[in-house]
């Protein structure tokens, strides 16, 4: 139970704890806002291997809404910690890289793969996409009313544009050309 975080890391922001004490367990599991949404306690480990699955599907069962917001600036990201920061743009990114939609343009696979092949060959974290996007803000204060999901997408083309461009050729698709790094414009 001490290492809590390493709990809730790859299990989509929900924590799920356990202690085996004798022949008992005991599951704590709580959601990403840390609410504590379950206890379950088996007296028998026969059965421990299906509590910690119910405890799991239990917890992401929970709603969280308060994490559910829009950062719409960089007023507003710096208003949230780092750990609320990194949660927001793993959601950002699952969203932009894990997501297909019947009807989209045939494009988007090419740049998902692209993207994906990238972060995985980089090992990019959570944190460091903070990082990505804590320096954007710091050296384009022009783009600081443009929302950090915007941001964090701009920058990882312009830094997986080569992958990317790789997977278009590989579709038939021309490449794309770099973007300038600031979003906005000076106007």
């Amino acid at each position: 139970m001490e290492n809590e975080g390493a709990a809730m890391r790859g299990s989509g922001g929900k924590g799920v704890r356990g202690a085996s004490r004798g022949s008992s367990i005991s599951i704590a599991a709580s959601d990403f806002c840390g609410r504590k949404v379950a206890t379950l306690q088996a007296g028998a480990l026969s059965v421990s291997r299906s509590i910690p699955k119910l405890a799991l599907a239990f917890a992401l069962a929970m709603p969280c809404a308060a994490n559910a917001s829009y950062i719409s600036n960089y007023a507003k990201w710096k208003e949230v910690s780092k750990v609320e920061q990194a949660a927001y743009l793993a959601g950002v990114m699952d969203h932009w890289t894990r997501t297909s939609a019947p009807g989209e343009p045939p494009w988007m696979k090419p740049q998902r793969t692209g993207v994906n092949r990238c972060i995985r060959e980089q090992e990019i974290s959570a944190y460091m996409l903070v990082d990505l996007v804590d320096a954007h803000y710091k050296a384009h204060t022009l783009d600081w009313r443009v929302p950090p999901a915007s941001v964090v997408t701009h920058a990882l083309m312009g830094l997986c544009l080569l992958d990317v461009n790789s997977e278009r050729e590989k579709a038939g698709f021309k490449p794309w050309e770099r973007k300038p790094a600031q979003i906005s414009e000076d106007h």
